[in-house]
């Protein structure tokens, strides 16, 4: 497990941010590096393997908004196993998607390059001037071993971290610890349906999620087990809602969004890319898959006068899914009244 915490600023132009990662002395084969790829507009988490020339990615399917995710705070986290499998990343402490590509070669028939002999690790930059880490990485950490999430949420909550000013070329330090309570797990997040699974029903629903706030459920076709919640098809409408309430006017709540379609039962069914509005604004494209464990969506957004936030799903494909919605404050009650 490789974890730290970064402050990326994106000020030089430069595609890919090197995070951390390995090399040879020699050449780049045979060796990884977790990287930040940054667009013009957005950025996006990948990792990387390399052998003889030739790359393999696993990279976050979905875009990061640029503006959002730069020159603030972040934790990084990144597990890697001996087995044939895909890295597992985390992101402020909670999982997110990375997807296996075939640039090159897929990462999966790479995964024994983080055990070869002779590495070296390099923190900030690649092996070569380029891909260089714009911005500042600090309390950089390496276990012998897979971290629990519950262990990786831990690592992520701020304790003292440096307070950074782009102006100048120093840098404070001052305690930026809060309490925060972390986002539900997928079980946890659940839809729980009135009656049986596979129910036709296109009438506005209201359900109860984890935190004990009411959500109202429009523009669906009705409920499927194989998205563990609601779900909205091609011969129905383009546009499922759901509006989150009881909240309290004017804070900010972090939220998470589940949405999750077992192949195994209906094979293509609502993987895919499609659109996500939160409280009128755009973000970044959701991407549906089988890992239940995985947000497709995460953010922040604030309360309306009403004490509510909306979220409207944008079906692409022949379904889009809503498997769960959790919300938590971004600072908790005692915090924001003091």
């Amino acid at each position: 497990t490789y974890a730290c915490w970064m402050w990326p600023i994106f000020d030089k132009g430069e595609t890919w941010n090197t995070i951390f990662g390995t090399t040879y002395w020699a050449h780049a084969d045979n060796s990884w590096t977790a990287q930040l790829e940054r667009s013009t507009l957005f950025v996006r988490v990948c990792i990387k393997a390399r052998s003889s020339g030739s790359y393999g990615y696993a990279c976050e399917p979905s875009w990061r908004f640029l503006d959002e995710f730069e020159k603030t705070w972040h934790h990084f986290a990144l597990v890697l196993s001996r087995s044939n499998a895909l890295p597992r990343v985390y992101m402020d402490g909670d999982p997110i998607i990375v997807g296996d590509s075939n640039h090159g070669y897929p990462w999966t028939s790479r995964s024994s390059y983080p055990w070869q002999s002779g590495q070296w690790l390099y923190v900030g930059r690649a092996h070569t001037a380029s891909e260089q880490f714009d911005g500042y990485i600090d309390q950089f950490e390496v276990y012998e071993e897979e971290l629990s999430y519950a262990q990786i949420r831990a690592l992520a909550t701020p304790a003292d971290l440096p307070t950074t000013s782009t102006s100048t070329s120093t840098t404070t330090f001052t305690s930026t610890s809060t309490s925060v309570e972390p986002l539900p797990l997928f079980y946890d997040a659940l839809f729980k349906p009135n009656s049986a699974f596979d129910v036709d029903d296109t009438s506005t629903q209201t359900r109860t999620i984890s935190s004990g706030h009411s959500v109202t459920l429009s523009g669906w076709s009705g409920t499927r087990q194989y998205h563990n919640g609601f779900y909205l098809h091609s011969g129905t409408g383009y546009i499922g809602t759901a509006v989150v309430e009881g909240l309290i006017a004017g804070l900010r709540y972090r939220y998470g969004v589940y949405q999750w379609s077992n192949d195994v039962d209906c094979s293509g069914c609502g993987q895919g890319y499609n659109g996500l509005v939160v409280n009128g604004v755009r973000q970044p494209d959701t991407y549906t898959r089988d890992r239940s464990e995985l947000f497709t969506a995460r953010g922040t957004a604030t309360a309306s006068e009403t004490g509510t936030i909306t979220f409207e799903f944008l079906r692409r494909n022949t379904q889009v899914a809503l498997s769960g919605i959790v919300v938590s404050p971004e600072v908790n009650e005692a915090t924001r009244k003091s």
